[in-house]
């Protein structure tokens, strides 16, 4: 009756555990598809023949939608992060399994950035809701979001293949209770011979009075040996208080860096926020400039007009094009005119010719989108009249240059 109960009961039990399945997969909530997308290899898993399983968030073809991608980020069930990848490297956040490990890049194109899972011999902790969310800057330099996501659960298993493998297992328990049985029965033969045995020692007993006194002396050295040891025994417990009091300590550190990391996480989105404004004031002050651009053009026009006897007037205001690239000792090339009287510089080129000797004033405002520092120099012909140094510690930081320069025509 015994095994009768538990073969069903060990059965329920392997349905309940192996009745679920695996689905990987991704889908986007977006309006277009096409921002993100997660890879999953293989679709489908079993917990006992998959070795491994790749999760991958790919920004797809983004080059007509982004300029620039912040951070690829993966969440398990919109809870802690597992992995948060920036340019300046990857960190692995609280919700990081020692199954799982993680890798990618954010490069200049988009589009061959990549963040992926490596979920190492999965099992039933690492089911759940996956999801990848990037920060990316438009073409309006405007802080973006985009969200995709992949379920991971269990594969439906064999359990034709399970029930036979059982009722194998309970065959052969079956087999190892008889041998037990069998064992008991032999033991229970020799304590018959040792109770005869021990009947044959009474017997005997009132000749053995120097025999007992010499074990009544062994067994003093015995019990001896066992004050010996329990004393050994209470060491023993003292030291093992001792390693759980720094057990407990070391929780309590480590409850305390927990802290400081949900901290962090706050200070994060801060950041976030504070770069998020930081940009809109940039594009403000892009409107700023050009609208500052085009009245000083109407009043440099009305002065002319005013003072008709002004013999020469020589100026421009230009901006920089984001998406154009450079490398150290290149010259910059601000192709967006915003103001122009005269033809004195060359858009294509970068160069400011004199058109008459006199005295010059020129003035140059730089904002940088990353973290870094740079050298510019303002050089009539090749020797240098003026340099900037920047140091940029935060996204969109600024620094400004201006001089006076006397040139030829």
């Amino acid at each position: 009756m015994f095994l009768n109960i538990l073969i069903p009961r060990m059965l329920l039990g392997i349905i309940r555990l192996f009745y679920t399945f695996v689905i990987l997969g991704a889908y986007c909530q977006n309006e277009f598809c096409t921002a993100l997308r997660v890879q999953t290899v293989p679709a489908n898993f079993d917990p006992y023949s998959t070795d491994k399983i790749n999760i991958t968030c790919i920004p797809d073809d983004p080059n007509y939608w982004a300029i620039d991608v912040v951070t690829l980020e993966f969440k398990k069930n919109d809870q802690e992060p597992i992995a948060v990848l920036q340019k300046t490297g990857l960190t692995t956040g609280p919700g990081i399994k020692s199954n799982v490990q993680a890798e990618g890049f954010i490069k200049k194109d988009a589009s061959q950035s990549w963040l992926q899972l490596t979920i190492n011999r999965p099992s039933a902790e690492n089911t759940g809701t996956y999801s990848c969310i990037m920060f990316y800057l438009d073409e309006s330099f405007n802080m973006k979001k985009e969200m995709a996501y992949a379920n991971v659960t269990v594969d439906k298993p064999d359990l034709a293949a399970i029930v036979t493998n059982l009722m194998e297992r309970m065959s052969s328990l079956e087999k190892l209770v008889k041998s037990q049985e069998d064992v008991n029965l032999e033991q229970g033969h020799q304590l018959k011979l040792q109770q005869d045995y021990i009947t044959q020692q009474n017997l005997i007993a009132s000749g053995m009075n120097k025999t007992l006194r010499e074990q009544d002396f062994t067994i003093t050295n015995q019990m001896k040996q066992l004050k010996d040891q329990e004393n050994k025994e209470k060491s023993q417990d003292i030291f093992i208080h001792a390693q759980n009091d720094l057990i407990n300590n070391l929780q309590g550190k480590l409850d305390s860096l927990e802290k400081k990391l949900q901290n962090q996480d706050r200070r994060n989105v801060n950041q976030q926020k504070q770069l998020d404004a930081q940009c809109d004031v940039m594009t403000g002050l892009r409107h700023e400039i050009a609208d500052q651009g085009t009245q000083l053009q109407k009043e440099i026009l009305h002065t002319m007009e005013q003072d008709k006897n002004a013999s020469f007037m020589s100026a421009f205001l230009a901006g920089y094009n984001a998406k154009d690239t450079f490398q150290a000792g290149d010259t910059l090339i601000f192709r967006t005119p915003l103001l122009a009287i005269g033809d004195a510089y060359n858009f294509s080129s970068g160069i400011y010719t004199a058109p008459r000797s006199g005295i010059y004033v020129f003035t140059l405002s730089v904002y940088l989108s990353t973290v870094g520092w740079v050298y510019i120099d303002i050089k009539t012909n090749e020797d240098s009249v003026a340099t900037v140094h920047g140091e940029f510690r935060h996204y969109w930081d600024q620094t400004s240059l201006s001089t006076i320069v006397s040139l030829k025509e």
